[in-house]
């Protein structure tokens, strides 16, 4: 094997190795690591926002409509309103990031 064959096979054996050592996907960022003001942004921008329950599992939270678009919040039931979804910070234990349509 020449000697530019044994570089780049050593090159991608570590890039394949190093890839390994990663995990799949890049750490989650957690509404509890956030402030409140970053939590709405982080809701607002991406349409989701994690979690972390108390069992340490992390899910992804994708209800109701930003705060920003409250005002365009449509509840199709005359027993429904707009409601709050809380998620907790780092600074906030009620941090309201949007709003959903829930029965009262």
């Amino acid at each position: 094997m020449s000697h530019l064959k044994k570089i780049a096979a050593f090159a991608l054996g570590i890039s394949v190795f190093g890839t390994a050592l990663t995990p799949a996907a890049h750490a989650l960022v957690t509404a509890d690591q956030m402030t409140c003001a970053m939590a709405v942004a982080n809701y607002e921008k991406n349409g989701r926002i994690y979690v972390r329950t108390r069992s340490g599992t992390v899910l992804p939270i994708y209800d109701g409509v930003p705060v920003s678009q409250k005002t365009s919040l449509n509840c199709p039931s005359a027993d429904e309103d707009a409601q709050r979804y809380n998620v907790r910070t780092k600074d906030a234990h009620y941090c309201t990031i949007s709003y959903v349509c829930r029965a009262y």
